[in-house]
């Protein structure tokens, strides 16, 4: 592994997101916040980036809301980045087979999602003994994900997975919890794949 990751994860990030993104049109789907989109015009070159999110920012250039139907025809772009937005979402199967719809063949969809697996998830839930039920949290996630559950819902909308990592993204402040996700990857709190239109 490379030392720069272990000290900012986040870079693992996106070094992979432009990795995996394929020349051509990119839709930055969820947008609106920025950093990453002003990341991926910087380093994806001969690329048309457009950001869709449901609210108006200079990072989005579709307002849409991605719970419904994508203002896109079928095969339209080259890939899709999909960075935290799937567990936010009334329906994530809907919205990846609307992915599949609008990625042309051999396209790819690159998505990021917290690990519901993951130490930080289970400490959220379970809050030091204390039992909290999904009302209690405090965020603003409708769906938790596994590996397992994402790879199942990307195989049965289209979608063949070509990459997938557990990536250590957070904990910024806590190197003890940092230095346990470093050694066991399945409790790192991101999940990072690439699936292709198949």
């Amino acid at each position: 592994m490379n030392l720069k990751y272990i000290f900012n994860p986040e870079e693992q990030r996106r070094d992979l997101i432009v990795k995996h993104t394929k020349k051509g049109i990119v839709l930055d789907l969820g947008s609106q916040e920025g950093d990453l989109h002003v990341f991926l015009k910087k380093n994806i070159k001969n690329s048309k980036i457009i950001g869709i999110d449901f609210v108006q920012s200079e990072n989005v250039d579709v307002i849409h809301d991605l719970n419904e139907r994508f203002p896109f025809e079928d095969n339209y772009a080259d890939t899709i980045i999909a960075g935290e937005i799937i567990e936010h979402l009334l329906n994530p199967f809907e919205f990846l087979k609307e992915c599949n719809r609008v990625l042309k063949k051999g396209g790819v969809l690159v998505l990021t999602t917290p690990n519901m697996t993951s130490l930080s998830y289970i400490l959220k839930i379970q809050s030091f003994g204390k039992k909290l039920t999904i009302y209690d949290r405090k965020d603003p996630h409708i769906y938790g994900f596994s590996m397992e559950m994402l790879e199942i819902l990307l195989k049965k909308s289209g979608f063949k997975v070509i990459n997938k990592k557990h990536l250590n993204i957070g904990w910024r402040r806590n190197i003890l919890f940092r230095f346990i996700c470093y050694l066991f990857k399945n409790v790192r709190p991101a999940l990072f794949l690439v699936a292709k239109k198949v």
